[in-house]
């Protein structure tokens, strides 16, 4: 070997596999599966409330619709009821219309069907129940006070209670809703 010949290293330049490089690549996959995982999961979690928000919208609405308006038209009955409404006046129940509704909702799972949508929830189900303040549900003319279906394998659900006077005593409307 003469002075003159070039130096050689025994080092390999420009390795397309490094150590380094296989590092990097785990740490950047590990990164964006965590990114793609953080991102399915909040996702769903923003779908979730926004249908939680709908049917608690819904149940709302729907409560105080029964316990706050007459119904079209005022004096409804269960041939000519173009929209249920429970009172007489605002938080006032007339137990005819009470009567009705869970007549118009209770004589058969078809006419649940068929007319639950008088009451503008679209999609979803209801249960409706009408207590007292102990909590025992109410019986008019030996009917007891509660309509629609009762909730079984439900996605979610929403609950709302509203107070009213019925025959001068004060009732609690128990409204459920679910999809």
């Amino acid at each position: 070997m003469s002075i003159m010949q070039p130096f050689r290293s025994s080092r390999k330049k420009g390795q397309a596999f490094s150590t380094e490089f296989l590092l990097a690549y785990l740490i950047f996959s590990l990164v964006l599966v965590f990114a793609f995982y953080l991102w399915n999961t909040t996702t769903a979690d923003i779908i979730e409330a926004k249908n939680r928000y709908e049917i608690e919208d819904k149940a709302v609405e729907l409560a105080e619709k029964l316990l706050r308006t007459r119904g079209i038209p005022a004096d409804w009955s269960l041939s000519d009821v173009e929209s249920i409404g429970l009172a007489d006046e605002s938080r006032i129940l007339n137990s005819g219309k009470v009567l009705n509704f869970v007549i118009l909702m209770n004589s058969s799972n078809q006419n649940y069907e068929n007319n639950s949508w008088l009451l503008g929830i679209g999609k979803y189900d209801f249960y409706f129940n009408l207590t007292y303040i102990n909590g025992t549900t109410m019986s008019i003319n030996d009917t007891l006070c509660s309509a629609g279906t009762k909730a079984v394998n439900e996605t979610s659900m929403i609950t709302v209670q509203r107070t009213g006077l019925l025959n001068n005593e004060i009732v609690t409307i128990k409204l459920t809703v679910w999809e």
